[in-house]
């Protein structure tokens, strides 16, 4: 069983079962289906990681019956995950499904989950990576962040275009 704590400090103990596999395809339209992560386009493993609400709503139908006990609401719970619990939410998903996956004898599901995970670093990585070119890139062609110290001394020069004073002009 794997733990996590949402922004409200309510602690919320994951545990999937086959009980729970059921329960999140009752509880959230278009009843995902745990047990086929391979299946459909993207596949419902795909679409866990890259939807966060998603994601979010089948965590909260796993913990339902804490959430009963507690009165907390599907809304409540969401409205408590912020980015933090969402990062630890998530990991104890996915280490939780892989640990029912192999204790089923499904190493097949672990490995598609691990290689996604891994796939999904990488793209991540080289988007960051991109997204730090573009965004040089994008500050590169705005000119007060081309040479601020240019910018302030030009504000400064009152002459009216010659960056040389007055003072600096050579007597005849």
């Amino acid at each position: 069983m794997k733990m996590f704590q949402d922004a409200a400090d309510r602690q919320w103990n994951l545990r999937i079962t086959i009980g729970a596999v059921e329960r999140v395809k009752e509880e959230i339209d278009g009843g995902p289906d745990l047990l086929a992560l391979a299946e459909g386009e993207p596949s419902l493993a795909t679409r866990l990681e890259i939807e966060p609400a998603l994601l979010c709503h089948v965590i909260f139908a796993l913990v339902k019956p804490q959430a009963d006990a507690m009165q907390v609401t599907d809304k409540a719970f969401c409205e408590a995950v912020d980015a933090k619990t969402f990062t630890e939410a998530a990991a104890a998903f996915w280490g939780e499904l892989c640990d029912f996956f192999q204790m089923l004898g499904r190493s097949d599901l672990v490995r598609l989950i691990e290689a996604q995970h891994q796939v999904l670093e990488k793209l991540n990585l080289r988007n960051r990576a991109q997204v730090q070119v573009n965004l040089e890139h994008a500050l590169a062609t705005v000119p007060a962040l081309q040479n601020p110290s240019r910018e302030k001394s030009e504000a400064g020069n009152t002459s009216g275009g010659s960056p040389e004073s007055a003072d600096s002009t050579p007597d005849q």
